[in-house]
């Protein structure tokens, strides 16, 4: 605030300057003709007024230098004064005699503002009576026929005006009661919390938990920011009446017969100066009770001072601890006497968590060791570990309950919900979840499989719990939901056998050698590794086409092993393409052959317009 009056002082001055500069500019550029006395008038003019506001610079910055020593002056009197406190504090310690003293006063006061609070109640039932009596009088008046005789009917208007003026006092009056019985009301919450924070501030005094002073620490302060919102209610009511009360008094201090009944008006300042010593009674109990926090949060900071850091840090882990356990232990709900707990809820899922883990590496050894120990197929250990991973799954969810003493009942208290759930949006995964069993159970599909399901083609990596992993041979991998190996129509290429028949077909031109044919077509097939031997490749003429003599050769290949059969079906086209050109065999394409009669010659002939179909004579035939 100082440093912005401040700054608009300094602006002020620069800008009479720089007027000043402006005028005697002028005054140096006048001509001999010009008027110089107005121009003289406006130098003086600026030079005054840069005078005045270097003065009041001057003046505002030693008021400033002497504010601020005054504050520093009062700043070390407040430290003083507070190291004061503290010694008091430590010598003097809160007896509990003085408490018994402080409450003893405090209940003698909340006895004497019951008793008044009771009186006022009755008096506002009598000012509300008053009231009502008053309005019904003034509306009789109101209601009442003209009077015939001028002067009787000017007794009556007067007569309304006297009426309308005893509301208004009557009004005022029964506000004063509703005012006094708000505001006694709350002066008893005040006393209530004042003989409360010396119950705390004793309690306090003798503990040695710092963790808990501080905490009361900031409950002072939130208490001394709640009582700002009464400070306000009294404040704001007291400025209102006190406006009220000068005003009344200033017109009854001049007052005159005409300004109506001296009497009423001085009933109404007596019912305004009630109100003002109520309001006026309420901020010194306010004050009270603020000096009391503000001096109970002097006595916390003088303890912390005294307080060293070790002791302070230990009180704070103590208090930490202990909250963290209550928070630990805190039951969430009953079921059949038993607490469900936090470290109950923890602690089961801890066992749940491990034994998840546990459950996974001993399903994968029981697969290991069954296809090594039994040689067994890899679909059957597949399904064997899924098996032994659900049962473990649900031994560990046992397990978990009964250490942690948590009843199967529990499940009873979710039943409701869990029911509609499923009814409503869970019957999905459930279908698939049984789908998964069912197929782990029957197997007619197994992990290795290669299927078909509505067009898609891939190998079967995974049975899992909701879906099986499919992987296509163009090496995408797809979830398919577990129910549609059910409900669906689906192609198992290797339900029963791994071995699957492939074939390739050629043409050859009309002319070559087909027993050749037939020889080369065996040695690509037998030539390549991964083709098998049993059974046989078999070679066949299946047709004379219309441009070709086609060939099929079929053989047999091991599927149950990861790999892609189009690789090798391609392969063998590579052998069968290099084969025949070393052999002198052209590979077919389309052709058409076309035939002419060229047993006589074709006859030409001329023919002119408009005689088309017959011959010119006098022209001879060409050959």
């Amino acid at each position: 605030m100082i440093e912005e009056y401040l700054g608009k002082l300094n602006d002020r001055l620069e800008t009479a300057e720089r007027e000043q500069r402006e005028a005697a500019k002028a005054l140096e550029s006048a001509s001999p003709s010009t008027d110089l006395r107005g121009v003289q008038w406006q130098a003086d003019k600026a030079r005054i007024a840069r005078l005045t506001a270097q003065a009041t610079l001057d003046a505002f910055e030693d008021d400033a230098l002497g504010l601020r020593e005054s504050i520093e002056f009062h700043l070390t009197a407040r430290a003083f004064a507070q190291k004061k406190l503290a010694v008091a504090i430590q010598n003097a310690p809160f007896l509990p005699e003085e408490l018994e003293q402080k409450l003893e006063n405090a209940t003698q006061e909340l006895e004497k503002i019951n008793e008044e609070l009771e009186k006022t109640r009755e008096k506002k039932t009598d000012a509300d009576d008053a009231l009502t009596r008053a309005r019904d009088e003034l509306r009789a008046a109101r209601d009442a026929a003209p009077a015939s005789d001028p002067q009787e009917e000017e007794k009556r208007q007067s007569g309304v005006a006297r009426l309308e003026r005893t509301l208004e006092v009557r009004q005022a009056i029964a506000e004063t009661a509703t005012a006094e019985v708000d505001a006694l009301q709350m002066m008893i919450s005040i006393r209530n919390t004042h003989s409360s924070l010396w119950r705390q501030r004793y309690e306090f005094a003798h503990t040695e938990d710092y963790a808990e002073l501080d905490g009361v620490r900031r409950v002072i302060t939130e208490r001394i920011q709640g009582i700002e919102s009464w400070r306000k209610f009294f404040d704001s009511n007291l400025r209102k009446t006190e406006t009220l009360v000068g005003n009344l008094q200033s017109r009854l201090a001049a007052w005159r017969p005409d300004f109506g009944d001296e009497a009423l008006a001085r009933e109404e300042l007596a019912s305004l100066e009630r109100r003002e010593a109520v309001f006026r009674r309420g901020v010194a109990q306010i004050n009270d009770l603020v000096r009391l926090l503000r001096h109970w949060q002097s006595e916390l900071e003088a303890h912390q001072q005294k307080t060293s850091r070790w002791e302070a840090a230990i009180s704070i882990a103590r208090d930490f601890l202990k909250r963290l356990w209550s928070v630990w232990t805190f039951p969430l709900f009953s079921v059949q006497e038993s607490s469900i707990t936090i470290n109950k809820i923890v602690m089961a899922f801890l066992i749940l968590l491990v034994g998840l883990y546990l459950s996974k590496k001993v399903a994968r050894r029981s697969r290991s060791f069954v296809l090594a120990r039994f040689h067994a197929d890899e679909g059957f250990a597949a399904s064997l570990e899924k098996g032994i991973y659900y049962g473990l799954i649900l031994v560990v969810l046992l397990f978990a309950l009964s250490t942690v003493e948590i009843p199967l009942t529990v499940f009873a208290f979710f039943g409701g919900a869990l029911a509609i759930g499923v009814g409503f949006g869970a019957q999905t995964l459930i279908n698939n979840f049984i789908s998964g069993l069912i197929l782990l159970i029957e197997r007619p599909i197994k992990e290795g499989d290669i299927v078909d399901v509505e067009g898609v083609r891939g190998r079967v990596m995974n049975i899992g719990s909701r879906c099986c992993q499919v992987k296509l041979f163009d090496g995408i991998d797809i979830l398919v939901p577990n129910s549609m190996f059910l409900e669906q129509k689906v192609v198992n290429w290797t339900l029963s056998d791994t071995i699957l028949r492939f074939s390739v077909s050629v043409g050859v031109a009309y002319g070559s050698p087909t027993r050749e044919v037939a020889q080369l077509l065996e040695k690509a097939v037998h030539e390549h590794g991964k083709i098998l031997k049993t059974p046989e490749p078999t070679v066949f003429f299946d047709d004379f086409g219309e441009s070709t003599l086609l060939f099929t050769v079929n053989f047999w290949l091991e599927v149950g092993r990861p790999m892609d059969f189009r690789v090798v079906c391609s392969d063998v086209r590579f052998r069968i393409d290099r084969l025949f050109r070393e052999a002198g065999i052209s590979i077919a394409y389309p052709q058409r052959d076309i035939h002419l009669d060229t047993l006589s010659p074709i006859q030409v002939s001329l023919v002119e317009p408009g005689h088309a179909g017959r011959d010119v004579t006098d022209r001879p035939h060409l050959p």
